[in-house]
């Protein structure tokens, strides 16, 4: 199946009850993982790299082999940098081959990450791609109108929120971001948010929600723990941390209402 896009992944609607999965890459045995987990719930998915640690590693290499997996799954898989601070890095990801970039800004005051978040939006939409923008944390009724001074300003094609748990009551606030904004809203904390959270913010609208943490703890867990029984060498253990990997984002899946989607993008 060729590429998916992630904007065709994400529609250009308000969510009908799930959301994508955008989970973090950062070998092969992971992009192996969340490819085999969406092929097994029949699920679309995207692979994440992010910027500064896929710079590091080498931006790519980690691209090819993640587009040439997502090139060959039997469901739409889309590839996408993550948190790029530098438009060097927007640069070099567009070199790679990617196309869905996000650029944050979020640590800059307003008026710095609007300037930057825009011009970033135009050297990546210059290059054919589309860009993920980010103001910061979601507080009260008083943001919305910051978050929707700052998607039209900069142009971005889907803007990411943070909500805080221990926050006022942010599921409303997200439904009015949703009939706000013309653009898709992306979840990047739902791992402080548990389960109940995570499934009531895709309720409210959230189209796309990034997985990190979690992923990153299971797998260096299955490993370790492989290595550390002294039953087998360092190629199995990586295999265990396969097969851990490919169960967590299987229940992600599950639990974000994906599976099964494969075909409504």
């Amino acid at each position: 199946m060729p590429r998916a896009n992630v904007m065709s992944l994400l529609g250009k609607h308000p969510s009908d009850g799930w959301a994508v999965g955008c989970f973090a890459v950062y070998n092969l045995e992971f992009i192996r993982a969340v490819t085999d987990a969406a092929e097994i719930e029949a699920a679309p998915a995207i692979l994440s790299l992010d910027a500064e640690d896929s710079s590091r590693r080498g931006l790519e290499a980690l691209a090819a082999a993640a587009l040439h997996a997502a090139g060959r799954a039997s469901v739409p898989i889309a590839v996408h940098l993550n948190h790029a601070k530098r438009f060097d890095f927007l640069l070099a990801a567009l070199d790679a081959g990617l196309d869905s970039l996000m650029f944050d800004g979020s640590a800059l005051p307003l008026e710095e990450n609007i300037d930057l978040t825009q011009k970033a939006a135009h050297l990546v939409h210059e290059g054919g791609g589309v860009i993920e923008g980010e103001v910061g944390v979601l507080n009260g009724p008083e943001d919305i109108a910051v978050f929707r001074r700052f998607v039209r300003e900069t142009e971005v094609d889907s803007l990411a929120v943070t909500l805080s748990p221990r926050g006022p009551a942010w599921e409303p606030l997200v439904r009015e971001l949703v009939r706000e904004l013309p653009v898709p809203l992306v979840l990047h904390n739902g791992s402080v948010l548990g389960e109940a959270g995570l499934k009531q913010a895709v309720r409210a609208g959230i189209r796309k929600v990034n997985v990190h943490t979690e992923l990153f703890s299971v797998f260096t867990q299955a490993v370790c723990r492989d290595m550390d029984s002294g039953q087998g060498c360092s190629l199995a253990a990586l295999e265990s941390g396969v097969d851990a990997l490919t169960s967590c984002v299987r229940n992600r899946l599950r639990l974000l209402g994906s599976s099964g989607r494969a075909g409504a993008s």
